[in-house]
């Protein structure tokens, strides 16, 4: 059961899950959904990993809606609990970051990074003009998952903001054990991701400089593999902590840069970039 399912169907007043408006955007990124399979993949490849999942497609659904399509119209119950009309239509769901894309303006060729602690990043192009090519190492592209009639293919990091929050705690764990004022200790914290920005972007380009690998909670794309680590080399004496930041927040620029390369190389053009969430409300920083 996906959430972005779920809402839609109980806000409609939903009774049974036969009646549920799939969302083609999670089926076909998370549960292998596709029209090229009329629904799910045949019975015999779910066998085939295990024997127990024999007969599991016969319990799921064949149906999935692109997010134009309306699940129906809010229940009398939650019209009433809400304080909205009755004549209100509840549409068919999608992924958070994709109607995040949506609100954005997401437009073709053109890729929409909503920037958090992770990042995922969408690109849409006209299905007429992908036809059958697919992306080697993405996250998963899916008919009408972000925009109806556009194929949506979707890419990510792992950690983003999670690692600067990583190395701001890193470097606060004496602020928080031993500053006796709670309030304190909180408001001097808040400050160290700003001034370490604006330290490292004041720092000269230096090739010699301390280097980071943005893999910190894994690598999403391209090529997931969730078991790889971060790291940060090229440490000296001189290494303080703007400079680790700098390398930090290099590492997830050139994380971002191969997901735009990986999709140039794979003949899918990037012609701009839209920053969403709330890491792009940051003034820049020393991502050069």
């Amino acid at each position: 059961m996906e959430h972005c399912d779920w809402i839609p169907f109980l806000l409609t007043g939903g009774k049974h899950v036969s009646e549920m408006r799939r969302s083609v955007c999670a089926a076909g990124h998370k549960a292998l959904w596709a029209t090229a399979f009329n629904g799910y993949p045949p019975d015999e490849f779910f066998a085939s990993l295990d024997p127990l999942l024999k007969g599991f497609t016969a319990r799921l659904y064949e149906k999935a809606y692109a997010s134009d399509q309306a699940a129906g119209r809010i229940s009398p119950e939650w019209a009433t609990r809400l304080g909205l009309s009755a004549d209100v239509v509840i549409g068919v769901g999608a992924f958070d970051a994709h109607m995040g894309a949506v609100g954005g303006q997401i437009e073709p060729y053109h890729l929409s990074k909503v920037m958090g602690t992770s990042t995922c990043d969408m690109l849409v192009a006209p299905l007429d003009e992908v036809k059958d090519r697919l992306v080697k190492g993405i996250c998963g592209q899916v008919p009408g998952s972000v925009i109806p009639g556009m194929m949506g293919m979707e890419a990510g990091q792992s950690a983003f903001g999670d690692a600067y929050a990583w190395f701001r705690n890193l470097i606060a764990w004496p602020v928080r054990q031993l500053w006796p004022d709670e309030a304190q200790a909180n408001s001097i914290i808040d400050k160290i991701i700003p001034e370490l920005s604006r330290q490292a972007a004041a720092l000269p380009a230096d090739t010699h400089a301390e280097l980071a690998v943005d893999w910190f909670n894994g690598r999403r794309t391209p090529d997931a593999n969730q078991l790889l680590k971060g790291a940060i080399t090229g440490i000296g004496l001189g290494s303080d902590a703007p400079r680790l930041f700098r390398a930090i927040v290099e590492s997830t620029c050139f994380g971002a840069r191969t997901i735009v390369d990986r999709f140039i190389q794979e003949g899918v053009p990037v012609r701009g970039l839209i920053g969403l969430g709330g890491v792009a409300k940051n003034p820049p920083s020393s991502c050069r």
